[in-house]
């Protein structure tokens, strides 16, 4: 699935946003971990994310931290990528 960057961290939430943002800037490794999700843009003028990319994907590491410190409930990585299993199954002929 394809979204713009801003309805993407409008998935994301506020809060979780909010927190990923303050942790990128405590940690190199949170912030090497987020970083290639800001680059992993398919479109030539950078305004889209791919959610299916590996490297957004990754956003899935940090549910569980975000879900320890009350944040967001489990299933919100689900909810912000969307399902792109299902969605690689239904293209595949």
């Amino acid at each position: 699935m394809r979204l713009t960057k801003l309805d993407f961290v409008e998935r994301v939430g506020e809060s979780a946003f909010r927190a990923i943002l303050a942790a990128s800037r405590e940690s190199v490794d949170m912030e090497a971990l987020i970083k290639p999700i800001d680059w992993a843009t398919p479109e030539a003028d950078y305004t889209s994310i791919d959610t299916a990319d590996p490297r957004v994907q990754k956003l899935r590491e940090l549910e569980p931290g975000l879900v320890a410190a009350g944040i967001v409930s489990a299933g919100w990585a689900d909810s912000v990528l969307g399902d792109t299993q299902q969605a690689e199954t239904q293209h595949q002929y």
